[in-house]
């Protein structure tokens, strides 16, 4: 997690710019609001959700280089395991963010079953790596304080998933009602899907 000036200030940058660009798509779909249809409303109310889980994701990146920045201002890091279990953990996330960009357009059931697999996949990372860091506490080759900027990395990768997920999720919906018509069904499928 220790990062370059330069690509501190991009990713800052980035912040930033999402946080403007959600604040004006959000303006435009207000005003194309009172002359829409209902099946436009119902896209427009997609657009909505998606423009916040992307501000989200976006503030739980800052939040990550925020402490990357934390920890190189203490001359502190992490250990050469740990860095080689986030690089695993980042594989996963970045083909979960492919799926959830691809889906958001061109949406198909093996999509979901993708995302799914590579998601359980990332729980039980998350699980075995936070073990692991649990045994480093004990046997005393990591601090309390790396433990706990380890473990706020987990809860921010967790909370990213959940945002790219949304994307997933609202597709399931939306065939589920197409495929069964029946709200019973629609709320198991639903269910099995949610983070």
């Amino acid at each position: 997690m220790e990062q370059k000036s330069e690509f501190i200030e991009e990713i800052s940058a980035r912040e930033d710019a999402i946080d403007f660009l959600n604040i004006e798509a959000t303006k435009f779909l207000v005003k194309l609001t009172p002359s829409i249809n209902e099946k436009t409303a119902e896209d427009i109310s997609k657009y909505f959700h998606l423009l916040n889980d992307i501000e989200r994701i976006s503030d739980h990146t800052k939040i990550i280089l925020d402490e990357s920045n934390e920890m190189r201002n203490k001359n502190i890091k992490f250990s050469q395991e740990a860095i080689e279990e986030f690089n695993k953990v980042y594989e996963v996330i970045e083909k979960l963010f492919d799926i959830a960009i691809k889906s958001f357009d061109n949406k198909t059931q093996k999509g979901i079953e993708d995302y799914a697999v590579l998601l359980e996949k990332f729980k039980n990372m998350e699980k075995e790596y936070t073990q692991k860091n649990f045994e480093r506490l004990k046997q005393g080759k990591c601090s309390m304080e790396l433990g706990s900027f380890y473990t706020s990395s987990f809860t921010d990768f967790n909370s990213v998933c959940s945002h790219l997920g949304n994307n997933i999720n609202s597709f399931q919906v939306e065939e589920e009602i197409h495929r069964n018509n029946t709200f019973d069904n629609l709320i198991i499928k639903k269910d099995m899907f949610l983070l």
